[in-house]
């Protein structure tokens, strides 16, 4: 669905027949992307229920966002439509990055957020064994309890529908999970990756501090394009 209506973006009524109607934003989104505030030049993929995009303000040139095309808060109150296309996004993933010496990390903050987003960012595979440990010494420093959950479960069988949360999936296959009762830092997932044992970049925790201009997005666009067209399911 990527190559025929991408060049016309704006005007594409396709988009529009794929929205899931029955679950409308309540204002403006940035993330829904039949709507005029999502970022066009961002787009990697596009498929039948979600969509791959460059991440704003990314921790890697390759830092990507995966995201369902309708409006749905969190990965627990999507349809399984969706889900299922949005595994097939994080296995095709997980390959691109393998053949350039890499490994994924995905996390999700359904907190203080109207729409889905699915973080995926690419460690080196030499680094893998540091990134349990410090997603866990990040959540001692800001005094928050990180869950393991069973490696073959998934978050729509341990979370219930409107319960805010922060959820993430390993290389090593490990699952993490922290339930939101009260205070969340809201930049935590790259926190917990900028560290001195993974990117060791501090200074981008928050995106801001990683802003490119807009011809430097739609570059850093264009090659995650070419390098995921052998990996496109659409």
């Amino acid at each position: 669905m990527f190559g025929g209506c991408f060049g016309s973006f704006y005007h594409c009524q396709c988009l529009n027949s794929l929205l899931d109607v029955s679950d409308q934003p309540s204002g403006p989104c940035w993330f829904c992307l039949a709507s005029p505030e999502a970022e066009k030049h961002l787009v990697v993929n596009i498929a039948s229920h979600s969509y791959l995009t460059l991440a704003k303000g990314p921790l890697t040139p390759q830092h990507v966002l995966i995201l369902p095309i309708g409006h749905h808060q969190s990965t627990a109150s999507a349809p399984a439509e969706t889900i299922q296309e949005i595994s097939k996004y994080k296995e095709c993933l997980k390959k691109m990055f393998k053949l350039q010496g890499l490994s994924t990390v995905f996390f999700e903050r359904n907190y203080k957020t109207q729409h889905l987003q699915i973080q995926a960012v690419p460690v080196d595979n030499e680094k893998v064994d540091s990134i349990k440990a410090s997603f866990v010494d990040c959540a001692k420093k800001n005094k928050i309890e990180l869950h393991e959950i069973p490696k073959h479960s998934d978050i729509k069988q341990v979370v219930p529908v409107g319960v805010p949360y922060f959820y993430a999936e390993l290389p090593s296959g490990d699952k993490l999970l922290h339930r939101i009762s009260k205070f969340f830092p809201i930049q935590f997932g790259r926190e917990a990756l900028v560290g001195p044992k993974l990117l060791n970049k501090p200074e981008s925790v928050d995106w801001k501090n990683c802003k490119y201009t807009k011809d430097e997005e739609t570059n850093m666009t264009k090659n995650l394009r070419k390098l995921f067209e052998p990996f496109d399911f659409s």
